[in-house]
Protein backbone atom coordinates (compact mmCIF):
# COMPACT_ATOMS: atom_id res chain seq x y z
CA UNK A 1 0.00 0.00 0.00
CA UNK A 2 1.44 3.36 -1.02
CA UNK A 3 2.03 6.08 1.53
CA UNK A 4 -0.15 9.12 1.21
CA UNK A 5 1.15 12.66 1.07
CA UNK A 6 -0.15 13.21 4.59
CA UNK A 7 2.21 10.67 6.15
CA UNK A 8 5.31 12.81 5.55
CA UNK A 9 4.85 15.67 8.01
CA UNK A 10 6.07 16.25 11.54
CA UNK A 11 2.82 14.80 12.89
CA UNK A 12 3.31 11.47 11.12
CA UNK A 13 5.29 10.06 14.03
CA UNK A 14 3.04 11.63 16.65
CA UNK A 15 3.55 14.62 18.88
CA UNK A 16 6.19 14.53 21.56
CA UNK A 17 7.13 16.95 24.30
CA UNK A 18 10.61 18.36 24.68
CA UNK A 19 11.58 15.43 26.90
CA UNK A 20 10.45 12.89 24.31
CA UNK A 21 7.25 11.66 25.96
CA UNK A 22 4.25 11.31 23.62
CA UNK A 23 1.40 13.81 23.86
CA UNK A 24 -2.14 12.47 24.22
CA UNK A 25 -4.03 15.24 22.41
CA UNK A 26 -7.63 14.51 23.53
CA UNK A 27 -6.61 14.38 27.19
CA UNK A 28 -4.60 17.60 26.83
CA UNK A 29 -7.53 19.39 25.17
CA UNK A 30 -9.93 18.15 27.85
CA UNK A 31 -7.65 19.38 30.64
CA UNK A 32 -7.29 22.76 28.92
CA UNK A 33 -11.08 23.01 28.45
CA UNK A 34 -11.65 22.36 32.16
CA UNK A 35 -9.18 25.13 33.03
CA UNK A 36 -10.85 27.55 30.64
CA UNK A 37 -14.37 26.76 31.82
CA UNK A 38 -13.34 27.23 35.45
CA UNK A 39 -11.68 30.55 34.58
CA UNK A 40 -14.76 31.75 32.67
CA UNK A 41 -17.00 30.67 35.54
CA UNK A 42 -14.90 32.56 38.07
CA UNK A 43 -14.94 35.65 35.84
CA UNK A 44 -18.74 35.42 35.55
CA UNK A 45 -19.04 35.06 39.33
CA UNK A 46 -16.88 38.16 39.75
CA UNK A 47 -19.11 40.07 37.32
CA UNK A 48 -22.21 38.91 39.23
CA UNK A 49 -20.65 40.08 42.48
CA UNK A 50 -19.94 43.51 40.96
CA UNK A 51 -23.54 43.72 39.69
CA UNK A 52 -24.83 43.02 43.19
CA UNK A 53 -22.61 45.69 44.77
CA UNK A 54 -22.68 48.49 42.18
CA UNK A 55 -25.56 50.03 40.26
CA UNK A 56 -24.66 49.08 36.68
CA UNK A 57 -27.08 49.44 33.74
CA UNK A 58 -28.65 46.30 32.32
CA UNK A 59 -27.13 46.74 28.87
CA UNK A 60 -23.64 46.12 30.32
CA UNK A 61 -24.45 42.51 31.21
CA UNK A 62 -23.95 41.03 27.71
CA UNK A 63 -20.59 42.79 27.36
CA UNK A 64 -19.45 41.38 30.70
CA UNK A 65 -20.59 37.90 29.66
CA UNK A 66 -18.71 38.15 26.36
CA UNK A 67 -15.55 39.29 28.13
CA UNK A 68 -15.83 36.47 30.67
CA UNK A 69 -16.32 33.91 27.92
CA UNK A 70 -13.45 35.44 25.96
CA UNK A 71 -11.19 35.10 28.99
CA UNK A 72 -12.19 31.44 29.32
CA UNK A 73 -11.54 30.88 25.62
CA UNK A 74 -8.12 32.50 25.84
CA UNK A 75 -7.19 30.39 28.87
CA UNK A 76 -8.36 27.21 27.13
CA UNK A 77 -6.40 28.01 23.98
CA UNK A 78 -3.32 29.06 25.96
CA UNK A 79 -3.31 25.87 28.03
CA UNK A 80 -3.94 23.61 25.04
CA UNK A 81 -1.30 25.27 22.87
CA UNK A 82 1.22 25.23 25.70
CA UNK A 83 0.69 21.49 26.16
CA UNK A 84 0.70 20.57 22.46
CA UNK A 85 3.45 23.10 21.56
CA UNK A 86 2.56 23.60 17.89
CA UNK A 87 -0.24 25.06 15.79
CA UNK A 88 -1.23 27.62 18.42
CA UNK A 89 -3.22 29.87 16.11
CA UNK A 90 -5.27 26.96 14.76
CA UNK A 91 -5.80 25.54 18.24
CA UNK A 92 -6.96 28.97 19.43
CA UNK A 93 -9.31 29.49 16.50
CA UNK A 94 -10.74 26.02 17.06
CA UNK A 95 -11.27 26.74 20.77
CA UNK A 96 -13.03 30.01 19.93
CA UNK A 97 -15.25 28.29 17.38
CA UNK A 98 -16.06 25.49 19.83
CA UNK A 99 -17.05 27.98 22.54
CA UNK A 100 -19.22 29.85 20.02
CA UNK A 101 -20.98 26.62 18.99
CA UNK A 102 -21.68 25.93 22.68
CA UNK A 103 -23.12 29.43 23.11
CA UNK A 104 -25.32 29.10 20.03
CA UNK A 105 -26.56 25.68 21.18
CA UNK A 106 -27.36 26.98 24.67
CA UNK A 107 -29.16 30.02 23.21
CA UNK A 108 -31.18 27.75 20.92
CA UNK A 109 -32.10 25.48 23.83
CA UNK A 110 -33.29 28.56 25.76
CA UNK A 111 -35.64 29.52 22.94
CA UNK A 112 -33.61 32.23 21.21
CA UNK A 113 -33.91 31.38 17.53
CA UNK A 114 -32.85 34.64 15.86
CA UNK A 115 -29.23 35.36 15.02
CA UNK A 116 -28.54 38.88 16.28
CA UNK A 117 -25.61 41.26 16.03
CA UNK A 118 -24.56 40.36 19.56
CA UNK A 119 -24.02 36.81 18.30
CA UNK A 120 -21.66 38.14 15.63
CA UNK A 121 -19.82 40.12 18.32
CA UNK A 122 -19.54 36.93 20.38
CA UNK A 123 -18.13 35.05 17.39
CA UNK A 124 -15.53 37.71 16.64
CA UNK A 125 -14.49 38.10 20.29
CA UNK A 126 -14.30 34.39 21.05
CA UNK A 127 -12.30 33.57 17.94
CA UNK A 128 -9.98 36.55 18.49
CA UNK A 129 -9.42 35.72 22.17
CA UNK A 130 -8.87 32.07 21.28
CA UNK A 131 -6.36 32.88 18.57
CA UNK A 132 -4.48 35.22 20.88
CA UNK A 133 -4.39 32.64 23.67
CA UNK A 134 -3.17 29.94 21.29
CA UNK A 135 -0.36 32.08 19.90
CA UNK A 136 0.72 33.12 23.39
CA UNK A 137 0.56 29.50 24.56
CA UNK A 138 2.94 28.23 21.90
CA UNK A 139 5.20 31.24 22.40
CA UNK A 140 5.39 30.84 26.16
CA UNK A 141 8.72 29.39 27.16
CA UNK A 142 9.18 26.28 29.17
CA UNK A 143 11.16 26.62 32.33
CA UNK A 144 14.30 24.63 31.82
CA UNK A 145 16.91 24.03 34.44
CA UNK A 146 20.41 23.90 33.11
CA UNK A 147 22.95 21.83 34.93
CA UNK A 148 25.95 23.72 36.14
CA UNK A 149 29.03 22.76 34.19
Amino acid sequence: MAKSQFSKGPLSKGLHTGSGTPVNIPIQLLMAAVQGILCAGLAMLACAWVYCRVDIPDYAAPAAAICSAGLGTAVTAFAAAKRIRQGGLWIGLGCGAAYFVLFVASAFLNGQTEFTTIAICKLICLVAFGGLGGVLGVGSGETRRHAAV
